[in-house]
């Protein structure tokens, strides 16, 4: 498998660089991960519920602390031979009360990214933050998080907060049509 490997710090310096520029001036997460590999990626919803907003979601969306809102959080893959590879992972805290019906019934099915969703609706996505980091969660090792806030027709309607596998970053410019494989890091 062709794959272009970010192994000395340098490249992945310049990897970093280059995708949190791209964070950062984009209206929809999922495009630029599908850019960054080349190749498209899928969206797995794995939880959705209605719940309470934090401190933090609560100030950035201007609503009260108190306020429920729709929580959604998800992944971005890519299939591989044998299982699929995660490369983010995705969370929002949607106030639904602001979205057309239209698109509160299509948040409702899960199968659809927020932004696609939303794309319709003159999105317009604010990065707020890219944020590099070295933790390790279940799904492997982070490299960066990216919090954003989302508008559609200048209202606030949506916070995200993503994060980026090193997996993604070590498949820059993946041809397309080609299966990325995960790479064993040493």
């Amino acid at each position: 498998m062709d794959s272009r490997d970010i192994d000395d710090a340098q490249d992945l310096d310049q990897a970093v660089r280059t995708i949190s520029l791209w964070a950062r001036d984009t209206d929809n997460f999922t495009q630029i991960v599908s850019r960054w590999l080349q190749c498209p990626v899928e969206y797995v919803l794995l939880s959705q519920s209605r719940r309470t907003v934090t401190e933090e979601h609560a100030t950035a969306l201007d609503i009260p602390i108190d306020s429920v809102a729709l929580h959604r959080h998800g992944l971005l893959q890519v299939t591989s031979p044998g299982s699929p590879i995660v490369v983010a992972d995705v969370r929002a805290t949607v106030v639904e009360r602001r979205l057309s019906p239209s698109a509160q019934e299509a948040l409702r099915q899960g199968k659809i990214p927020l932004g696609v969703v939303l794309g319709e609706y003159r999105l317009r996505r604010h990065t707020r933050a890219v944020t590099p980091t070295a933790e390790e969660d279940c799904q492997g090792q982070q490299a960066l998080r990216v919090k954003a806030t989302l508008t559609t027709a200048g209202e606030l309607v949506a916070v995200v907060d993503e994060t980026i596998y090193r997996r993604l970053l070590n498949y820059w410019g993946t041809p397309p049509g080609h299966q990325i494989e995960e790479r064993k890091e040493a």
